[in-house]
């Protein structure tokens, strides 16, 4: 089965990366993965979302340090034997040894069903509009960082307008965890489904390689649903 592109830089580049590590440069509109010597180009156009928050821009040289991991399945894997195939991968990651200095530093993470749940990883970088691959919006008060969620694509649950996650101070980790269930395309001769799991963490500063892991989060914010139908999930601590 072929899921569609991913949000941080499209089906092509995650195949690039999962067959090693590989450098991602941006521009606003164009995605460049380079993979030992070699370049791959996918056109990328980030729509406008019509809203901007409020704050100021980053002072340089301070990195703001995120990891989604991310567990997606299809419609047919909705069952008990499938779901405990998967249960316990949306969890923190080690970074990556070697990251960019840039502004903003994102660690993405899939476990995707169709590659029997093996987690691939990939690593963009650039200014904090990365962080709108990740519907989120960050912006600065003084030393605080700001994060919003951005509404989505996701068919359900449907999400309005922004709304505040956490504000962190520096040193301070954010998780934000929400799950979706997304279509193949958007007509409506094509009603299948498929779900990911998210869950996001966010720091106000530099991480070591495994800061997500032996750290609790300073703020921690559940979105999840049942997404086969019910009310909103249980919190779990």
């Amino acid at each position: 089965m072929t899921f569609p592109s991913s949000p941080l830089g499209g089906r092509d580049v995650l195949n690039a990366t999962r067959m090693g590590s590989g450098a991602l440069l941006v521009n606003s509109s164009r995605m460049v993965v380079s993979h030992r010597g070699r370049s791959a180009r996918c056109s990328r156009q980030i729509p406008d979302i019509g809203w901007r928050a409020a704050g100021v821009p980053r002072q340089a040289g301070v990195v703001i340090t995120m990891q989604r991991v991310r567990v997606r399945w299809s419609a047919a894997a909705r069952g008990a034997p499938q779901a405990n195939a998967r249960r316990g991968l949306c969890r923190p990651a080690m970074l990556p040894l070697s990251i960019p200095g840039d502004e903003v530093v994102i660690h993405d993470v899939l476990a995707d069903e169709a590659a029997g749940y093996v987690r691939n990883d990939q690593v963009a970088s650039g200014g904090v509009d990365r962080a709108r691959d990740l519907d989120l919006w960050l912006s600065t008060e003084g030393s605080a960082l700001i994060v919003d969620r951005l509404p989505g694509l996701a068919a359900y649950p449907r999400q309005t307008g922004p709304a505040r996650l956490f504000v962190l101070l520096p040193g301070q980790i954010g998780c934000y965890r929400a799950n979706f269930r997304f279509t193949f395309t958007t007509c409506a001769c094509n009603p299948s489904w498929y779900y990911e799991d998210w869950l996001l963490l966010i720091a106000n500063g530099q991480m070591r390689t495994d800061g997500f892991i032996s750290r609790k989060p300073d703020h921690d914010v559940d979105h999840r649903v049942h997404l086969y139908g019910g009310s909103r999930r249980p919190r779990q601590q």
